[in-house]
């Protein structure tokens, strides 16, 4: 399970991440593969809109990330 942190940054736009930062598989920053241990959820709700439907989604970041993460 991911850990949540307080975290005012907002994550990047959706359409400039890849498959796998939009599924919290990679940091949302740096593309790092993450692991329950270090993995951090951004704070808040995020959605986004496809074809017309508003889709919720769950952006997370490492934990040392120098592009955003907290160390």
């Amino acid at each position: 399970m991911a850990q949540h942190a307080t975290y005012a940054a907002a994550p990047p736009p959706i359409a400039n991440l890849t498959p796998q930062q939009q599924r919290g598989v990679e940091c949302a920053f740096c593309a790092i593969v993450l692991t329950p241990a270090t993995a951090v959820d951004f704070e808040g709700e995020h959605y986004f809109r496809r074809a017309g439907e508003r889709f919720r989604w769950y952006p997370r970041h490492c934990r040392t990330c120098t592009k955003g993460g907290r160390s």
